[in-house]
């Protein structure tokens, strides 16, 4: 037997010699504690290839991977279960545009040009569905995902209707679950739109506010330049007792960092409790649309996420099997026109397209196979990292734009998120 690379042994307290220990493995994230007495029994047990080890002792460690087989080869492991689920075929996902227009004008926005306010045409929407219906009637997918998304995806809400209701009676009709989710500004969250969608099987709608007021309407204005916030809120507010789940989310640089809190105040209510969600994100230099050096680095933005959440322990890693949609095998973006993506960083970029959905051919570009094809645990930078298992290489975007945020929370201050989760259970123990 032999250790595993993944191990993560932290002093329960720093400043005391024969402090316990809190055990971490990365590739199962389990997490134990060991008296100082186990801790030094698991490292004269190494040196001795475990051999020694009362058999107890042994299947505990056995059991949480903090060792392993002599010819285990993690990296193998880990490879081994990316390709698995990378190319996996029981569900199958979409991120579909039907529309690119947005009645906003963000600073931080990466789509280059968002005031084509045209709609998926007809055309597009039945090869659309005979692109699923291909999917679903071939018997291999178990479940159907979308992501409607945009530009506003809600100034195309009739074709956000009439496909659904058609996704819907296929899915229902060959045994196949479906579900959604909306990506929306929120502007136009109307008491009669949010009933129209209830009505589209949705399980989340992804709002953002930025901020307090006059924070908020400096950055996400309206086209002509108006104010946005107490519109959102007001609509919030007025429906909260029929919208779906909301993630609401507050994407933070140097502008706005020391106002995010604020948010939450919003909605610091029972009321909101089980229905919204705030949740924190960096803003990053996409397809250089924004000024780098207004964007946080990682270690700046966790400060802020310290401050932020109450809890972090949620955020307790878990292990990876590959990094989103983009390197998955069943996974597109669709935009209006029928052009197909890999990432919807890439909606709206010509040379970034993949395919047409009206080619039915599928022959791939060069940029399809880049997200495809790459393997973290053969990255020179990836390979030897420690939080590998929990990383896979993180978003391949920001890898192959080399952005300052490519490598996660977790690169910067795994302690953190162990040391909190690791307090949580023991406070529920003591409690029991």
């Amino acid at each position: 037997m032999k250790e595993s690379k993944y191990n993560v042994f932290l002093k329960e307290d720093p400043t005391n010699p024969l402090s316990p220990i809190i055990a971490f493995n990365g590739m199962t994230c389990s997490l134990a504690r060991m008296t100082s007495e186990e801790y030094e029994k698991f490292q004269k047990c190494k040196c001795n290839s475990f051999r020694d080890c009362d058999e107890t002792f042994l299947s505990q460690l056995i059991h949480g991977r903090f060792i392993i087989e002599d010819d285990c080869d993690e990296k193998q492991i880990l490879k081994h279960n990316l390709l698995q689920n990378r190319y996996d075929t029981s569900t199958f996902s979409l991120t579909i545009a039907p529309t690119l227009g947005c009645n906003f004008d963000c600073i931080y926005c990466y789509e280059a040009s968002h005031s084509d306010y045209s709609k998926m045409s007809q055309e597009i929407q039945d090869s659309l569905f005979e692109m699923v219906r291909h999917q679903v009637e071939d018997g291999r997918i178990r479940r159907f995902f979308v992501i409607w998304y945009g530009g506003e995806p809600l100034l195309a809400l009739d074709v956000i209707e009439a496909l659904t209701n058609r996704f819907w009676e296929l899915c229902e009709k060959n045994g196949v679950e479906y579900g959604a989710d909306i990506i929306t500004n929120g502007y136009l969250l109307t008491r009669s739109v949010v009933e129209r969608l209830t009505k589209l099987h949705l399980r989340r709608i992804q709002i953002t506010i930025d901020g307090p007021e006059d924070i908020h309407d400096k950055r996400r204005m309206l086209t002509g330049g108006n104010p946005t916030f107490a519109r959102i809120v007001k609509n919030i507010y007025e429906n909260i007792d029929i919208i779906p789940k909301i993630a609401l989310r507050i994407n933070v640089d140097t502008a706005n960092f020391d106002r995010v809190v604020e948010v939450k105040e919003l909605f610091n209510a029972p009321i909101y409790y089980d229905k919204v969600y705030p949740y924190i994100s960096p803003v990053d230099s996409v397809n250089d649309q924004y000024d780098e050096h207004k964007c946080l680095t990682m270690p700046e933005f966790m400060q802020v996420d310290d401050k932020f959440y109450n809890d972090i322990s949620y955020q307790y890693p878990t292990p990876r099997l590959n990094a989103c949609g983009a390197d998955t095998f069943q996974s597109f973006v669709i935009a209006p026109d029928g052009a197909i993506y890999k990432c919807w960083d890439d909606i709206g970029i010509k040379e970034y397209i993949v395919d047409y959905i009206t080619s039915q051919k599928f022959n791939y570009s060069k940029r399809y196979y880049d997200f495809m094809l790459y393997d973290p645990t053969e990255d020179p930078v990836c390979s030897n990292c420690e939080i590998l298992p929990i990383c896979m290489g993180a978003c391949p975007n920001r890898r192959m734009t080399n952005s300052p945020l490519r490598c996660p929370e977790y690169k910067y201050d795994l302690e953190r998120y162990i040391r909190a989760t690791f307090k949580k259970y023991l406070n529920q123990t003591d409690s029991k």
